[in-house]
């Protein structure tokens, strides 16, 4: 029971109700058209290209996973005294320090 409660205490630490970061969003939404309700359901399979990475104008990570089949777009969205967060739509977030990885979720 202890272990349960220590397990939900870590979970719920690391909730947040801030939401992701309105700069987040747009570039995400400028670069994943197929996220976007119904109209856009159309443009699913789109590739993402180099000017829809530059119209969001914000720092873009191409990532992919042996077991993906696609790759994973990740997107500066936080800068906390030199460790840069970068995350999907999905909320998968890499986190780094330099060129080192430093933390890792739901990759």
């Amino acid at each position: 029971m202890m272990r349960r409660m220590a397990a939900l205490a870590l979970l719920l630490g690391a909730c947040t109700n801030q939401g992701f970061n309105p700069i987040l969003v747009e570039a995400v939404n400028q670069v994943n058209p197929w996220d976007k309700p119904d109209e856009a359901a159309a443009a699913k399979g789109q590739p993402v290209t180099r000017a829809a990475i530059d119209r969001a104008d914000v720092a873009t990570i191409r990532a992919r996973l042996v077991s993906d089949k696609s790759p994973t777009y990740l997107f500066a969205a936080s800068d906390n005294g030199g460790y840069v967060t970068y995350a999907s739509s999905l909320r998968q977030t890499l986190t780094l320090r330099g060129s080192q990885i430093t933390a890792t979720r739901g990759l």
